[in-house]
């Protein structure tokens, strides 16, 4: 099997590259190391009686789930569940020790956002009134691109 970190047991070990293989061999079902490439062995034992002649077999295959391929899965879905709206671990995030590690940078624009916010506010412009409020419960304001190729 490929070599595999020591402490891949360990989720603040798991490196970027190996944590988005980790989480697309979840995604997959299969094993990290199948998924990179490892196949497992397979060996045949035949059973001979006392003149030589075949009386059975066994077949034996070596299994995807060592408890390292397991641990790096289950790293990898303790990082996806503890990861913030931000992208970033909610253990960092509010660790006391990052309060002056984050700034904030320029904004930038989502313009799928923009354009399903921007729909979801005309709608409830056009539709609510002081006597008829709008209810918006479950409303989804689907967004499409638009074809600009000339």
């Amino acid at each position: 099997m490929g070599a595999l970190p020591a402490d891949a047991g360990c989720k603040k070990s798991l490196r970027p590259r190996l944590e988005v293989v980790a989480g697309l061999a979840r995604e997959l079902g299969v094993s990290v190391a199948r998924l990179q490439g490892w196949t497992p062995k397979t060996v045949t034992k035949v059973h001979r009686d006392d003149g030589g002649r075949v009386v059975g077999w066994e077949t034996f295959t070596e299994s995807d789930w060592t408890p390292d391929q397991v641990d790096l899965l289950l790293a990898s879905r303790e990082l996806e569940q503890e990861r913030g709206p931000h992208g970033v671990p909610m253990s960092e995030a509010t660790d006391p020790a990052n309060q002056f590690a984050f700034y904030g940078d320029e904004p930038i624009t989502d313009w799928v956002k923009k354009a399903e916010l921007d729909k979801e506010d005309a709608y409830r412009k056009k539709h609510h009134s002081e006597t008829n409020p709008v209810n918006m419960n479950g409303l989804i304001f689907p967004v499409k691109k638009r074809d600009v190729t000339g």
